[in-house]
C-alpha cells in the first residue's frame, strides 16, 4: 500500500518527531503557529508560500497592510515571481463601489526576513516557526511518494509528444523516454525493474533516490520542452548525471 502524502497542515506532532527529526518542543511550536500563519505548499512543484496579509496581522503591525507591504517589497528589493506573487481578490461589488483587494504570497525566505525585521518577540517567534517549516518541508519532500509529481510529468510528456514528436509512433517515444530516465537515475533500464517484479521505479524508490529520480525526470522533460531532440536530450542528461544512478537498482532488488 502506498504511503499517504504528508503536509504541514496534516502532519501530527508524533510524525514531526519521527519523520522530520523534531524535538517535542519544536513539534509543539509548529502545531501552535501553523493555524495562525499557515504555510501553503504545492506538492507538485515542491514550493511553499505564506500569505502576507496573515503574516502582517500576526506580527501585530500597526501600519496599514497595503502601505506596509509596498514599503517592505521596495526596502528589501523583493522581486516579483521570485520572492512574492501579487493576488487580485475579486470579493468586492462594483455596484457598491470600492476596488479589488491585492494580497501577496511570499516565499518562506521572504517571510522570515519580514519576521526578523519587526525586532519584537512575536517576530522572533514567527521567524523560528518558518525555520521549522523549512526543516519539515525538506523531510516531507523526501518522505512523500512520487504519485503527484509523476502524474503531472506524464501530462507534460504527453504534451511534448503531441507538440514535437507526433510523427513518431507513441509506443516508441514513451519507451525511449522511460528508458533514458530509468537508466540515468537508477543505473538500469525499465525491463530490469520489471524482471525483478518492481515495474515502476518511482513507486519503490525512497528518500534521496526518489528525489534524484524526480530531478532527472524533470530535467529531461525541460530539455524536450525546449525543443531538444531525443538524442540531444539523452546526451545532455547522461553527461550531467554521469554515473550517479549506478547501484541504486541493486540496492532495492537485494533488500
Amino acid at each position: 500500500m502506498s504511503k499517504p502524502i504528508k503536509s504541514l497542515s496534516t502532519i501530527s506532532k508524533k510524525e514531526l518527531q519521527t519523520i522530520c527529526g523534531f524535538t517535542f518542543d519544536e513539534a509543539k511550536a509548529m502545531h501552535k503557529y501553523r493555524t495562525k500563519v499557515p504555510v501553503i505548499t504545492d506538492a507538485e512543484i515542491h514550493e511553499a508560500s505564506v500569505d502576507a496579509r496573515t503574516l502582517h496581522e500576526q506580527l501585530g503591525v500597526k501600519t496599514q497592510f497595503s502601505i506596509w507591504i509596498d514599503r517592505k517589497i521596495k526596502d528589501n528589493k523583493f522581486t516579483k515571481g521570485l520572492d512574492y506573487e501579487p493576488l487580485i481578490k475579486i470579493d468586492y461589488s462594483p455596484q457598491k463601489g470600492g476596488s479589488p483587494k491585492v494580497d501577496y504570497l511570499l516565499t518562506v525566505d521572504a517571510a522570515k526576513v519580514l519576521g526578523l525585521q519587526e525586532k519584537n518577540e512575536i517576530g522572533a517567534v514567527i521567524r523560528r516557526y518558518f525555520l521549522l517549516c523549512e526543516k519539515a518541508l525538506k523531510s516531507l519532500y523526501m518522505y512523500n511518494p512520487s504519485r503527484i509529481l509523476t502524474v503531472k510529468n506524464k501530462d507534460r510528456l504527453n504534451e511534448v509528444y503531441n507538440t514535437h514528436f507526433n510523427k513518431m509512433a507513441p509506443e516508441i517515444f514513451f519507451s525511449i523516454t522511460n528508458a533514458v530516465v530509468s537508466k540515468t537515475s537508477t543505473g538500469v533500464k525499465p525491463y530490469r525493474w520489471k524482471q525483478a517484479g518492481l515495474p515502476t521505479p518511482a513507486n519503490y524508490l525512497e528518500g534521496k533516490d526518489l528525489s534524484f529520480y524526480l530531478t532527472v525526470q524533470d530535467t529531461y522533460l525541460r530539455w524536450l520542452e525546449k525543443g531538444k531532440s531525443l538524442s540531444e536530450a539523452q546526451e545532455l542528461i547522461e553527461e550531467l548525471y554521469e554515473g550517479e544512478g549506478e547501484g541504486i537498482f541493486d540496492k532495492y532488488v537485494n533488500q
